[in-house]
């Protein structure tokens, strides 16, 4: 199936596209969960990093709350207060990437 194509002529992915790389994208999160003390922490940054990535017309924290389905003030609370481990999280990535 070709991918539409915008009036530049570069590629577009369909959202159907992009929603059959979820499986990759939750597996490749995984790599990650180290880098957060609690699992739900890290279920929050999940949902985050996959609302963000969705095809959502508005990006703000609350339709990416209200589509996970999580109450919009603990998002927000998640975003501000909420901590993981910054440096292993970017140690994991150098890694994912070399």
């Amino acid at each position: 199936m070709d991918s539409p194509e915008t009036t530049s002529g570069a590629s577009v992915m369909t959202a159907d596209q992009i929603r059959s790389l979820q499986p990759a994208l939750v597996a490749l999160l995984a790599n990650f969960r180290n880098c957060f003390q609690r699992e739900k922490t890290f279920g929050y940054w999940k949902k985050y990093i996959l609302g963000l990535l969705s095809d959502l017309k508005r990006k703000s924290v609350e339709s990416i709350a209200l589509a996970a389905r999580i109450p919009v003030r603990t998002l927000q609370e998640f975003l501000a207060f909420f901590v993981w481990d910054e440096k292993r999280a970017d140690d994991t990535m150098l890694r994912l990437v070399a």
